[in-house]
């Protein structure tokens, strides 16, 4: 998973002349390879593909925490 641009996605394709990312919406965002040579970009998938994430619960107070788990 990268970001390039604000935009994030995965590597589709990299070729001599240009990388594919295929972008969280499905489209494909074609950049040229000297981007990815002059510019810092992020990559959040280096060893392994997940991610991190948040999850809000709003409960009672008297809701049963073993039963939340």
């Amino acid at each position: 998973m990268v970001v390039v641009n604000g935009d994030w996605g995965q590597i589709e394709e990299i070729d001599a002349a240009f990388v594919v990312v295929r972008i969280w919406d499905l489209r494909r965002l074609v950049v040229p390879l000297s981007y990815f040579l002059q510019t810092p970009f992020e990559n959040w998938t280096y060893k392994s593909a997940d991610l991190l994430g948040y999850v809000y619960i709003y409960a009672d107070y008297a809701v049963s925490v073993d039963g939340l788990r």
